[in-house]
């Protein structure tokens, strides 16, 4: 009984140690259990860090390059706003050029167009101004000339009161009244004088004034050409101006874009690189933090398992020795009884369940415990890490935000440069279209003052008031240069020319007789050919003027030389014409039809009479003009019509006289040659007799037949033939005798020769 007692027992306490043993295997297992679930949610712990720590760096290098993007794009949009605003400015300076050369030129045109306007109305002020001052010149002249026209009519006429009407006496005739009208004509003639000279004189001064207006012409030319440079100049000053301004302003516009774009760029390139830095600092930072905080849950997780096991087995092991001293006692008591043993070992066992059901809930509650905590502190690193990312974003971002505003400000500074820069340029531009403006408008006033200056119209005035009086104190006066001493004086010369009649018949008889012993020398004397003939004609003329002027002056009782230099010069002149008239008057031949001898002869006469009167009448005109001219005298247009008039008399009465001493001579010249014919050639002259006219043939034949044996003209001979026999030798012995006549004296055989000589010239 003992003994199975004991087998029970120790069976029963083999089952109670199997069952101990496994209930302490269960505590132990608990420690597997810790082990598995802590490192389970470590791992998930870890994982979630490490999940978000990968999530928040590729967000912080998401935001990153968005936030870069964003740099450069505010950059980007800066720069083209700088790029924008400069090609704004850079095509608005130029055009603002543009127009203010338009301006500069359209100025230049103007103030050119008003000097040319300026410049006529200061030519046409000039022309005006002379034409005014000449008018007014020549009115003076006609004023004062016809005051001394009043004043010699005013003598002449107290002079004509003084006439008495009746002859002196014979030898004087009409004396007093002629000197008294010669004192009249005399005073006519010198107010008429004085009015041509006054006029002449106010017509020179005006002449005199008018050289002054090529000067006054050229001094507005030469003025409106200097304004016109100035004009130049000032618009070539202005235009470069511009462009200087105008470089100035691009020149400006890029550097401000350059330096301002360059700050863009640096600006972008320094957030870049702030971004950079923040962005490796934020990996960098969730990394490290990241690996601590994994470090950490790791730790967390060893020290909970650590912790847990440790009481997990203090208890196994406490059970362990529990377990080992019940069996101790087990074995040291007697076999207990299986009822009283089972219902020990139960209660062991139950306070072993109880044990290890309380170290379990312990154990789960400490395992739950620390899969909390470490969850826990998983969230809080995740928390962290997703804060460290969120403080990296927000300051990037505020990088970002400072970036844009610094550029934002800089897109602002921008145009606030630009339009500076433009607005110093319109100032400056402003000034300088301003300027020109201002400088046209002062060469525009300037030109109207110094062509003021230069040019006075009322100056001339003075030079009328001056002309006037000394015009009109010419008139009236005492000296020798005024009219009335003038008219004294020429009144009485003009009354010492009046002579009594008996000087005047001389004084005629005097001038015919001259001129007919100068034609007849000229007849006798003319030598051959057309130049001796001009000569001997100037030689004629100036002894014969020098004779009748010695001749008169002795006859008034005058010096015998006064005047005779006058008279060569007058002679000469005639005595030019005269024999060039005659020597063109002989050859002048005009064909007739045969048979009209008479008509021929008539007409070449006539012709050879006018050229002799034309050439007469321009002599005494050109000798009287030149004399005239020498003695500084007006012309007398009366007196040198009076003596062609006298000349042409003369002329006609010299010709008659000449033409019938040719005839004269003629005849002499024909009868020698008839009587010298008849003497040498007695034998031919019967041989003429047979000669009828009729048979024109023979009779020509027969002509030329003797003309060859004598050696005479056929002319000669065939007018000879031509006469009946008693007509021939009644012509013969007339010729004979009237010859032999004229040779019994040496006068006489002087005129035969000097008659056949001159009818051979003819």
């Amino acid at each position: 009984m003992q003994r199975q007692q004991k087998a029970i027992a120790t069976s029963m306490a083999s089952s109670f140690l199997a069952q101990g043993a496994l209930q302490v295997q269960k505590v132990t297992a608990l420690g597997q259990e810790i082990l598995a679930q802590i490192q389970e949610a470590s791992k998930s712990s870890i994982a979630s860090v490490r999940g978000t720590i990968e999530q928040q760096k590729a967000g912080v290098a998401t935001q990153m390059t968005g936030q870069r993007d964003q740099a450069q794009s505010d950059a980007q949009e800066t720069i083209a706003h700088i790029h924008t605003r400069y090609q704004v400015a850079r095509a608005a300076i130029p055009q603002k050029t543009i127009i203010g050369r338009q301006h500069t030129e359209t100025e230049y045109a103007k103030v050119l167009f008003t000097i040319d306007e300026r410049e006529g109305k200061q030519l046409d002020d000039i022309n005006e101004s002379y034409v005014e001052v000449c008018g007014q010149f020549q009115n003076v002249g006609q004023t004062i000339g016809d005051e001394a026209l009043a004043l010699g009519e005013q003598r002449a006429k107290e002079w004509e009161s003084q006439k008495i009407h009746r002859e002196d006496n014979f030898w004087d005739g009409y004396l007093t009244d002629k000197r008294l009208e010669a004192r009249a004509d005399a005073a006519r003639k010198v107010a008429k004088q004085y009015k041509c000279e006054l006029i002449n004189e106010a017509n020179a001064q005006a002449d005199e004034i008018q050289k002054q207006k090529p000067k006054d012409i050229q001094t507005a030319h030469t003025i409106a050409e200097q304004y016109r440079q100035q004009a130049q100049i000032l618009q070539q000053h202005s235009l470069e101006n511009l462009n200087v301004v105008e470089e100035q302003a691009l020149s400006q516009v890029a550097e401000a874009q350059m330096q301002l774009t360059q700050a863009a760029k640096q600006t972008l390139q320094s957030t870049l690189q702030s971004l950079n830095q923040q962005e490796a600092v934020q990996l960098q930072l969730l990394e490290g933090y990241g690996k601590r905080q994994i470090l950490a849950i790791e730790r967390d997780a060893q020290n909970a398992i650590a912790s847990l096991q440790n009481g997990v087995n203090q208890v196994a092991t406490s059970l362990q020795n529990a377990l080992e001293n019940s069996i101790a006692q087990f074995q040291g008591l007697e076999a207990p009884k299986p009822e009283e043993l089972s219902v020990t070992l139960a209660e062991i066992l139950r306070h072993f369940d109880s044990a290890i059901a309380m170290v379990r809930g312990q154990t789960q509650k400490g395992i739950a415990t620390s899969i909390k905590g470490i969850t826990q502190g998983g969230k809080q690193a995740i928390g962290a890490v997703t804060g460290i990312a969120e403080s990296g974003i927000k300051e990037s971002a505020t990088v970002v935000e400072e970036t844009k505003t610094t550029l934002a400000h800089l897109k602002k500074g921008a145009t606030h440069t630009f339009n500076e820069i433009r607005r110093a340029y319109t100032k400056r531009f402003t000034e300088a279209t301003q300027t020109v403006v201002k400088g046209f408008s002062q060469i525009t006033e300037g030109i109207e003052t110094t062509f003021k200056q230069n040019f006075d119209r009322s100056r001339f005035q003075q030079s009328v008031n001056d002309l006037e009086e000394g015009l009109r104190g010419s008139i009236h006066g005492y000296t020798q240069q005024s009219e009335e001493c003038a008219i004294k004086y020429a009144a009485d010369k003009a009354a010492d020319q009046v002579q009594p009649r008996w000087k005047e018949v001389l004084k005629w008889f005097v001038i015919i007789f001259i001129a007919v012993v100068t034609i007849v020398v000229t007849i006798f004397f003319a030598p051959a050919g057309a130049l001796l003939a001009v000569a001997f004609g100037v030689l004629i003329g100036v002894v014969s003027s020098i004779i009748t002027t010695i001749i008169i002056n002795a006859i008034d009782g005058k010096k015998w030389s006064d005047d005779i230099g006058y008279a060569a010069l007058a002679g000469a002149i005639g005595g030019v014409l005269g024999g060039a008239g005659g020597a063109l008057g002989q050859f002048v031949k005009i064909g007739v039809k045969a048979g009209k001898e008479v008509l021929k002869k008539s007409l070449e006469f006539a012709a050879r009479f006018g050229i002799d009167q034309v050439f007469n009448a321009l002599g005494s005109l050109f000798g009287d003009l030149a004399v005239t001219a020498m003695k500084g005298e007006p012309i007398d247009w009366k007196a040198i019509g009076e003596n062609i008039g006298i000349g042409a008399a003369m002329g006609v009465g010299g010709h008659f006289v000449g033409s019938g001493v040719n005839r004269k001579l003629g005849g002499i010249a024909k009868r020698a040659k008839v009587a010298e014919f008849a003497k040498k050639h007695q034998s031919e002259i019967g041989k003429l007799d047979n000669l009828d006219p009729k048979n024109k043939e023979t009779f020509d034949e027969g002509v030329n037949k003797v003309a060859e044996q004598t050696g005479v003209d056929p002319k000669f001979i065939a007018q000879l033939a031509k006469l009946k026999p008693d007509q021939l030798k009644k012509r013969v012995e007339h010729a004979t005798r009237l010859t032999e006549k004229l040779d019994k004296s040496g006068f006489g055989r002087f005129i035969k020769q000097r008659a056949i000589t001159i009818a051979d010239m003819h």
